[in-house]
């Protein structure tokens, strides 16, 4: 998780320095939080894939 701050407190900070976009505490929070949620929700989603995968192999798609 330590990463992800990072990471987007170096992108947050780089818009600054910059000039491109805005840097704004939202989007710090806004991010991890976001980042956060998909890390919690990463287990769920592929524990329940992984039960539904008969369903998805005999699937054709026609487009």
């Amino acid at each position: 998780m330590l990463i992800a701050v990072l990471s987007i407190s170096i992108i947050e900070v780089s818009q600054l320095i910059l000039g491109r976009g805005s840097m704004d505490i939202d989007d710090l929070i806004l991010n991890t939080t976001g980042f956060i949620v998909g890390y919690l929700l990463t287990p769920l989603i592929q524990k329940n894939a992984s039960h539904n995968t008969h369903v998805t192999k005999n699937v054709t798609c026609f487009f």
